[in-house]
């Protein structure tokens, strides 16, 4: 569909937004947390309905988690009407998941993803809990 932003637009939208408003200070970092969950979701799902699985799409799921990673330090102690812990643990194990099979099938092509060791180990954080 026409509505659907093509990967190169998705790309620089997600660098735009982490440049731009993850260090906006004008406002509590729960209304940021808030606005960039919802952006993201959206990219997320332009490039799943493309199907699309490059190394761009890699590059925006490394940055969604690391994103959520910093929103889960940044909002200790938040009012959970504010921040859900819980909600977010979701998305970051979503792109996680991705990740790790995006990871596979791009080594299975024989394209090594240089961030992969980093995203494995929070894979293993956060199964050390269960």
């Amino acid at each position: 569909p026409a509505s659907v932003r093509p990967p190169s637009v998705l790309r620089r939208v997600m660098q735009f937004m982490m440049d731009e408003i993850v260090d906006d200070t004008t406002q509590p970092f729960y209304v940021v947390t808030r606005f960039m969950a919802d952006r993201t979701r959206a990219v997320r799902q332009d490039f799943v309905c493309q199907l699309v699985k490059d190394v761009g799409y890699v590059d925006v799921l490394e940055k969604n988690a690391r994103f959520h990673i910093l929103a889960a330090h940044r909002n200790v102690g938040e009012e959970i009407e504010n921040f859900d812990p819980v909600q977010n643990m979701e998305k970051i194990t979503q792109c996680l998941t991705s990740l790790v099979e995006l990871y596979a099938d791009n080594a299975q092509a024989g394209t090594p993803m240089p961030n992969e060791a980093e995203f494995q180990a929070y894979v293993l954080m956060i199964n050390l809990n269960e």
